[in-house]
């Protein structure tokens, strides 16, 4: 099994001049996309609410959740991301994924166009 990473740009909804890039990891086990502490403190990304996240080793973490908008390749949508803290990694989660009409698949480790469905 490999990793994947996805460059992504990311813009602030409310003032959209601001903007940050970077490389994310697909994380399909993870449910939201998890933004940097110093991306979201440079795009001025803001808490809506917090929510309580499950974490991989069992643990559980509290983090605010807030709004962007997320851009791979020609692919743009707005987004809740997760508004990441301390050393909490990049990641490109299945939310944002589903958004944005793609999916990882399982065995070329890339990112495909999903058959989208009404």
């Amino acid at each position: 099994m490999g990793v994947t990473f996805a460059d992504l740009a990311l813009r602030n909804i409310d003032y959209p001049a601001k903007k940050s890039e970077g490389k994310f990891l697909v994380d399909s086990g993870a449910t939201f996309t998890v933004v940097p502490k110093e991306m979201t403190k440079h795009l001025g990304l803001k808490a809506i609410r917090k929510e309580k996240f499950e974490l991989a080793d069992g643990g559980e973490i509290i983090r605010g959740i807030g709004n962007c908008i997320v851009t791979y390749k020609n692919i743009e949508v707005p987004t809740q991301v997760i508004l990441g803290e301390g050393d909490d990694s990049a990641l490109l989660g299945v939310l944002t994924l589903e958004e944005m009409g793609l999916t990882l698949h399982p065995l070329s480790r890339k990112l495909d166009k999903m058959i989208l469905r009404m």
